[in-house]
């Protein structure tokens, strides 16, 4: 219960948010400290902080607000009417620069603890340009780790200054003349972005806006390693740019991170979700005259391996041919693992059918080398190609004109490979088994999870594999969170885990298929009250509901404003008391689940929960509530 003091508090808070605030946080002040108390979902990403507990992000509100202006106007009167209001640059949850106007008010409680309110606003579509061109930018340096840098360009002088931090923490100032001249012949940027780089801050340097660009860079270090340059362009009345300014960060583990979502596991080549992305993204903007091939191969009797030499010695089959495409295609090609023992190629703006059917032959004789060391008869692989030219309708019309042609050529004895043709290939899908129709689906909504989507040994070997070599659990469950849903081709995948209280269930972890909105707003609007939805859960454990039109009142109205259709979540367990739940979501279509299906995702909660509850008690001493959204 709160004492008068923070009731008084919070009455306050109630005035202020009557106002309607975009972002609103409290503040509490001792003597030389200052603790967070309270902050809004927006304010956090108006600076730029993913939605953590109060006690994990406040330290970092305190190093991006100016708070120095506080402690320097510490003389208010006790009434939230009296304030002064700060306008400086932070950066928001987009990574891009935003110019902030924030309005500071305190109370002073009888106690003596004062109390500081902000009410946050962004003005950047609205700031006097005149005004811009000479406001400090006081977010911008406030640089968190060694390697940041920040810069401000002062264009018509050709003047940049930077600003950065050793590894004693100690602000570094340098300044730079002839600008324009100097970074157009930078020799830290890696060759190959470079002129991405130089075209980027040119335009920049010409044109108003804001913007970010990642390149490679070995500005403190020998190897090149993954920067990000966030920037503003800001001109003056009559439309010129006079300043530019900007923060550059390391992006290093974010790019690893990166690339372990985009990567099969096992054999190190591009998943099927990544296939699909980057297929997808080239055939809509190559040239009208490009052509361009594409190859599904899928390993003949591969059960047979695993029934011989058991799982180990199938997965080195996988990892042996992965290697063998990886060999036999160009670095631009987009070569794939899509499935158990089907792999897909993509092969850019190549000499159209003969350079297709050349490739494919060479993957059957490199195929039939590897395969002839297992001694099993008949073991080899079948490939169905389409070739495509221009901008074609879309992937999905010419993934399922290789699938027909893959199975037209095992209709026709296996080891071989058919280009598409609808003449032959017209009838193939008629004589596709279920299984098949399942991998065909792999861009469109499914009624059924796919089968290689999710199994028991994918959780054994890889969820846990990856949590027990973690060093950095949250991170690493987020990427676990990431690589199931591109596997299953799930819409949302979150973490519910219970507040302070234990009556509600607040968002912890949350990752969106591309185009699916985040559930954070809805959540935040009318958070879960813990009694009601665990109330749908068949035996405390398990809620499934495969259709939402199958459902009615409190149930159907909650999972329509999250825009589902059909969604599978499973209880988070402390013993034998149940501290939140991870659910699946699927927004497009109804979805049914197999009970293997189901079996291996009930694995996957409890080895993700237990590490999951085990960091909780680690950094906190308990699990504490709020907000840690990824996209």
């Amino acid at each position: 219960m709160m004492d008068n003091e923070e009731l008084r508090v919070f009455q306050h808070l109630k005035l202020i948010s009557d106002r309607g605030p975009s972002g609103l946080c409290v503040l509490k002040r001792n003597e030389n400290s200052v603790q967070c108390v309270f902050a809004n979902m927006q304010f956090f990403e108006m600076h730029g902080i993913p939605h953590g507990t109060v006690e994990e992000s406040s330290a970092e509100l305190i190093n991006i607000l100016p708070y120095e202006l506080l402690f320097r106007n510490s003389s208010f009167e006790q009434s939230p009417s009296n304030s002064i209001t700060y306008v400086y640059m932070v950066y928001g949850i987009d990574k891009l620069p935003h110019w902030m106007c924030t309005e500071f008010g305190t109370y002073q409680a009888e106690t003596g603890t004062e109390y500081i309110f902000l009410v946050a606003s962004d003005i950047n579509d609205n700031i006097d340009s005149d005004n811009a061109v000479h406001l400090p930018v006081t977010g911008i340096d406030m640089l968190s780790e060694p390697g940041e840098k920040s810069f401000d360009i002062d264009v018509p002088r050709n003047v940049a200054e930077f600003t950065s931090l050793d590894e004693e923490g100690k602000v570094i100032k340098r300044i730079i003349g002839n600008y324009s001249d100097k970074f157009r012949n930078n020799e830290y940027v890696h060759a190959d972005d470079f002129e991405m780089y130089v075209n980027t801050i040119s335009k920049a340097l010409r044109t108003p806006g804001r913007g970010a660009i990642e390149y490679r860079a070995n500005y403190e270090a020998e190897d090149y390693i993954w920067n990000r340059c966030s920037y503003m362009s800001i001109a003056d009345g009559t439309g010129d740019v006079v300043r530019l300014v900007g923060r550059i960060t390391i992006i290093e583990s974010e790019k690893q991170y990166q690339k372990m979502a985009e990567k099969d596991t096992l054999t190190g080549i591009y998943n099927r979700g990544t296939f699909q992305f980057k297929a997808e993204e080239y055939i809509s903007t190559c040239g009208v005259d490009e052509c361009f091939g594409l190859l599904i191969i899928d390993l003949d009797d591969f059960k047979r391996v695993n029934d011989t030499f058991g799982h180990a010695g199938g997965d080195n089959l996988l990892i042996s041919i992965a290697k063998t495409l990886s060999s036999t295609f160009r670095v631009s090609d987009i070569v794939s693992r899509i499935g158990g023992d089907e792999f897909a190629v993509l092969m850019k703006n190549n000499r159209g059918r003969e350079s297709a059917e050349m490739k494919a032959q060479k993957i059957l004789d490199e195929c039939a080398k590897i395969m002839g060391n297992f001694g099993i008869p008949h073991l080899s692989c079948s490939i169905g190609i389409t070739i495509g030219q221009g901008r074609v309708a879309n992937f999905m019309t010419l993934f399922n004109e290789a699938d027909k042609a893959l199975y037209e050529a095992k209709n026709q004895g296996k080891c071989r490979y058919v280009v598409y043709d609808r003449d032959i290939c017209g009838n193939a899908e008629e004589s596709r088994n279920d299984t098949v129709l399942q991998r065909t689906e792999i861009a469109t909504p499914v009624t059924e999870a796919t089968e290689e989507g999710i199994t028991e040994e994918y959780v054994t070997k890889y969820v846990l594999g990856e949590l027990l070599d973690s060093s950095d659990v949250i991170a690493t469950i987020n990427s676990i969170i990431r690589n199931v849903g591109e596997r299953t081709a799930m819409s949302r995948i979150f973490i519910l885990e219970e507040d302070a209280s234990g009556k509600n269930l607040n968002g912890t972890f949350e990752w969106c298929a591309r185009g699916i909105p985040s559930a954070a707003v809805y959540a935040e609007k009318l958070p879960l009250k813990k009694e009601d939805h665990l109330s749908h859960y068949n035996d405390g454990v398990v809620y499934y509901c495969p259709d939402v039109e199958l459902t009615e009142g409190k149930e159907r109205e909650v999972l329509k404003s999250r825009g589902v259709r059909s969604t599978l979540q499973f209880a988070l367990f402390d013993g034998e008391r149940i501290i939140g739940c991870m659910g699946f979501e699927d927004c497009m279509t109804a979805r049914m689940w197999k009970k293997d299906q189901t079996d291996a995702m009930r694995l996957m909660t409890k080895v993700i929960s237990t590490f999951l509850y085990k960091e909780r008690l680690k950094k906190t001493g308990g699990l504490k509530s709020g907000f840690r959204f990824w996209s």
